[in-house]
Protein backbone atom coordinates (compact mmCIF):
# COMPACT_ATOMS: atom_id res chain seq x y z
CA UNK A 1 0.00 0.00 0.00
CA UNK A 2 1.30 3.55 -0.61
CA UNK A 3 1.08 6.06 2.14
CA UNK A 4 0.19 9.67 1.55
CA UNK A 5 0.19 12.28 4.41
CA UNK A 6 -3.32 14.23 5.00
CA UNK A 7 -2.96 17.08 7.49
CA UNK A 8 -5.45 16.61 10.48
CA UNK A 9 -6.35 19.79 11.52
CA UNK A 10 -3.47 20.06 14.45
CA UNK A 11 -0.45 20.81 12.64
CA UNK A 12 0.97 16.76 12.59
CA UNK A 13 0.63 14.87 9.68
CA UNK A 14 -1.37 11.45 9.57
CA UNK A 15 -0.53 8.69 7.44
CA UNK A 16 -3.78 7.27 5.56
CA UNK A 17 -3.08 3.82 3.73
CA UNK A 18 -3.94 3.71 -0.31
CA UNK A 19 -4.46 0.93 -1.89
CA UNK A 20 -1.79 -0.36 -3.89
CA UNK A 21 -1.83 -1.86 -7.41
CA UNK A 22 -3.54 -5.15 -7.91
CA UNK A 23 -0.46 -7.77 -7.77
CA UNK A 24 -2.62 -9.57 -10.86
CA UNK A 25 -1.51 -6.46 -13.64
CA UNK A 26 2.14 -5.10 -14.29
CA UNK A 27 2.47 -1.22 -15.35
CA UNK A 28 2.33 -2.23 -19.36
CA UNK A 29 -0.79 -3.88 -18.93
CA UNK A 30 -0.33 -7.63 -18.95
CA UNK A 31 -1.32 -10.25 -16.20
CA UNK A 32 1.52 -11.18 -13.85
CA UNK A 33 0.80 -14.69 -13.91
CA UNK A 34 1.15 -14.42 -17.97
CA UNK A 35 4.36 -12.47 -17.52
CA UNK A 36 5.98 -15.08 -15.07
CA UNK A 37 4.49 -17.90 -17.19
CA UNK A 38 5.94 -16.54 -20.66
CA UNK A 39 9.61 -16.05 -18.84
CA UNK A 40 9.17 -19.96 -17.14
CA UNK A 41 8.55 -21.12 -20.94
CA UNK A 42 11.56 -19.44 -21.72
CA UNK A 43 13.69 -21.05 -19.28
CA UNK A 44 14.15 -18.23 -16.70
CA UNK A 45 14.04 -18.37 -12.78
CA UNK A 46 11.05 -16.78 -11.34
CA UNK A 47 11.68 -15.37 -8.20
CA UNK A 48 9.18 -12.35 -6.61
CA UNK A 49 10.44 -9.57 -4.85
CA UNK A 50 8.46 -6.61 -3.28
CA UNK A 51 9.62 -3.00 -3.02
CA UNK A 52 9.98 -0.88 0.28
CA UNK A 53 9.97 2.27 1.48
CA UNK A 54 12.44 4.28 -0.16
CA UNK A 55 12.63 1.93 -3.13
CA UNK A 56 14.15 -0.72 -1.77
CA UNK A 57 14.14 -4.02 -3.13
CA UNK A 58 15.65 -7.48 -1.19
CA UNK A 59 16.92 -9.80 -3.92
CA UNK A 60 16.13 -13.18 -2.93
CA UNK A 61 18.65 -15.05 -1.40
CA UNK A 62 18.49 -17.87 -3.68
CA UNK A 63 19.43 -15.65 -6.68
CA UNK A 64 22.19 -13.48 -3.88
CA UNK A 65 23.85 -17.21 -3.56
CA UNK A 66 23.94 -17.87 -7.19
CA UNK A 67 25.58 -14.78 -8.14
CA UNK A 68 27.79 -14.58 -4.99
CA UNK A 69 26.48 -11.35 -4.48
CA UNK A 70 26.93 -9.51 -0.50
CA UNK A 71 25.97 -6.73 1.57
CA UNK A 72 27.71 -3.45 0.14
CA UNK A 73 28.02 -5.04 -3.80
CA UNK A 74 27.22 -2.19 -6.25
CA UNK A 75 24.86 -2.61 -8.80
CA UNK A 76 24.64 -0.82 -12.03
CA UNK A 77 20.81 -0.40 -13.02
CA UNK A 78 19.43 0.45 -16.31
CA UNK A 79 15.85 -0.10 -17.78
CA UNK A 80 15.42 -2.62 -21.10
CA UNK A 81 12.10 -2.02 -22.84
CA UNK A 82 9.89 -2.16 -19.73
CA UNK A 83 12.03 -4.09 -17.44
CA UNK A 84 14.55 -2.61 -14.30
CA UNK A 85 17.48 -4.83 -15.15
CA UNK A 86 20.19 -5.04 -12.04
CA UNK A 87 23.96 -5.70 -13.08
CA UNK A 88 26.63 -6.18 -10.44
CA UNK A 89 29.41 -4.50 -10.79
CA UNK A 90 32.86 -4.78 -9.90
CA UNK A 91 34.79 -1.99 -8.39
CA UNK A 92 38.08 -0.95 -10.04
CA UNK A 93 40.79 0.96 -7.86
CA UNK A 94 42.18 3.88 -9.73
CA UNK A 95 45.63 2.47 -9.51
CA UNK A 96 44.41 -1.03 -11.23
CA UNK A 97 42.25 0.99 -13.81
CA UNK A 98 44.98 0.71 -16.26
CA UNK A 99 45.14 -3.08 -16.58
CA UNK A 100 41.20 -3.03 -17.70
CA UNK A 101 42.03 -0.55 -20.51
CA UNK A 102 41.28 -2.23 -24.32
CA UNK A 103 45.04 -2.05 -25.52
CA UNK A 104 46.43 -3.45 -22.39
CA UNK A 105 43.40 -6.63 -22.28
CA UNK A 106 44.68 -6.63 -26.28
CA UNK A 107 48.25 -7.10 -24.83
CA UNK A 108 46.77 -9.52 -22.25
CA UNK A 109 45.39 -11.69 -25.07
CA UNK A 110 48.21 -11.65 -27.21
CA UNK A 111 50.52 -13.28 -24.45
CA UNK A 112 47.61 -15.71 -23.56
CA UNK A 113 47.80 -16.70 -27.28
CA UNK A 114 51.79 -16.51 -27.15
CA UNK A 115 51.80 -19.14 -24.31
CA UNK A 116 49.24 -21.58 -25.16
CA UNK A 117 50.80 -21.51 -28.78
CA UNK A 118 54.25 -22.30 -26.58
CA UNK A 119 55.64 -19.12 -28.24
CA UNK A 120 57.86 -18.72 -24.98
CA UNK A 121 61.49 -19.10 -23.71
CA UNK A 122 62.10 -19.88 -20.24
CA UNK A 123 65.57 -18.64 -18.30
CA UNK A 124 67.26 -20.40 -15.81
CA UNK A 125 68.80 -16.78 -14.09
CA UNK A 126 67.87 -13.29 -13.92
CA UNK A 127 71.19 -12.73 -15.66
CA UNK A 128 70.44 -15.11 -18.17
CA UNK A 129 67.15 -13.50 -18.89
CA UNK A 130 68.93 -10.04 -19.05
CA UNK A 131 71.90 -11.31 -21.59
CA UNK A 132 68.90 -12.50 -23.93
CA UNK A 133 67.58 -8.70 -23.48
CA UNK A 134 70.79 -7.38 -24.15
CA UNK A 135 71.31 -9.60 -27.40
CA UNK A 136 68.31 -8.56 -29.14
CA UNK A 137 69.00 -4.84 -28.74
Amino acid sequence: MEDTEKANGTGKGTRKRQPARSASTTPSGGGFRAAAEKLRQAGQRIEVAQMRTRGVVTIPQAIRDQLALAEGDQMIVTIEEDRIVLIPAAVIPRDQAWFWTPEWQAREAEADADLAAGRVTEFESDEEFLAALDARS
